[in-house]
C-alpha cells in the first residue's frame, strides 16, 4: 500500500478567494499533486477554475461533495471533474417507511440505494436538466399563474 500524504486546508466559502488559497497551498510544492478534493462546492469550483486557466499542475483531479449550480456548470465546462451528491429524500424519507414495513412485516429490503450518487461529465447533463428551478419555475408561472396567486 503507498502512503498518502493528505493535507488539509480550511478554505474561503466564495469561490474566488478559495481560488487564491488553493493557488498558494499548491504553488511551491516539491511534491506531485493528484487531486484537490472539498468538502464543499466551492473549493471543488476554485479548483476547477483554476485547472481551466492551467493554474494547477497537469492532471490534477478536482472533486468535491454537493451539485450546486456552479458545480454543475464547472463539470459540464470540463473544468471540475466529479462531484459526490446527496438526495435528502432517498437518505431521509425513504429509510423511514422502510424500517416501518421491516419491523411491522418482517419484509428485508433487497437492496436500496441511498441517496448518494457521483456526478461527473458521463451523466451530469441529467443532473443539469433535473435541477433546473428556473425552468420550473417559468413552467409554473406560465401554466398555474391563476393558483400561485
Amino acid at each position: 500500500v503507498a502512503e498518502v500524504d493528505v493535507r488539509t486546508r480550511r478554505v474561503d466559502p466564495n469561490p474566488v478567494g478559495a481560488e487564491a488559497q488553493i493557488k498558494s497551498t499548491v504553488a511551491g510544492d516539491e511534491q506531485e499533486i493528484d487531486a484537490v478534493l472539498s468538502a464543499g462546492y466551492w473549493g471543488a469550483v476554485a479548483a476547477g477554475n483554476l485547472k481551466g486557466r492551467d493554474a494547477l499542475p497537469a492532471g490534477v483531479i478536482a472533486g468535491g461533495f454537493d451539485l450546486d449550480q456552479s458545480m454543475i456548470n464547472n463539470i459540464l465546462d470540463g473544468q471540475t471533474d466529479f462531484t459526490v451528491a446527496q438526495d435528502p429524500y432517498s437518505q431521509g424519507y425513504m429509510n423511514v417507511p422502510l424500517a416501518w414495513i421491516y419491523l411491522e412485516r418482517g419484509m428485508e429490503m433487497k437492496s436500496m440505494e441511498w441517496g448518494v450518487s457521483v456526478w461527473d461529465e458521463s451523466n451530469i447533463e441529467f443532473a443539469d436538466e433535473r435541477r433546473n428551478w428556473q425552468d420550473l419555475q417559468d413552467w409554473q408561472e406560465g401554466n398555474c399563474a391563476d393558483t400561485l396567486q
